[in-house]
């Protein structure tokens, strides 16, 4: 679940790490490229073990120089219980701090691009 993916950013985040390895699902091949255009992340990159059955997605954490990581904050906002939808014509993009990033009828994309467009959808998280 992407739930999964977003918390485990989180955490490696935290930790520090350099890069960080989920299952892989399309959701959150999303949000990598999302947040890899935001220049959250440094890259990321897709594989299959020999002898897996199943895909991984290795993350790459981009870090500033003075060696604070770039995912200060990563926020879930739509939960299994509660989903949060934003309308198109509500302005998706945050007070020039973070991102937010959306599911909508076009893929996966940030707050700023979806109001390009004019598209709505749930709100998936805010990063900053």
């Amino acid at each position: 679940m992407i739930y999964n993916f977003i918390s485990g950013l989180k955490n490696a985040a935290l930790a520090k790490n350099k890069n960080a390895i989920f299952p892989y699902t399309e959701m959150a091949k999303g949000v990598a490229n999302v947040l890899k255009e935001s220049n959250y992340i440094d890259g990321f990159s897709v594989f299959k073990e020999e002898g897996h059955p199943f895909k991984f997605i290795n993350v790459a954490l981009g870090y500033n120089e003075d060696g604070s990581c770039k995912i200060s904050n990563i926020k879930i906002v739509s939960k299994p219980g509660l989903r949060k939808y934003a309308k198109s014509k509500k302005s998706l993009a945050s007070w020039g701090i973070g991102i937010s990033i959306i599911s909508t009828s076009r893929g996966i994309m940030s707050g700023k691009e979806a109001s390009k467009k004019s598209l709505g959808g749930e709100v998936i998280c805010e990063v900053r």
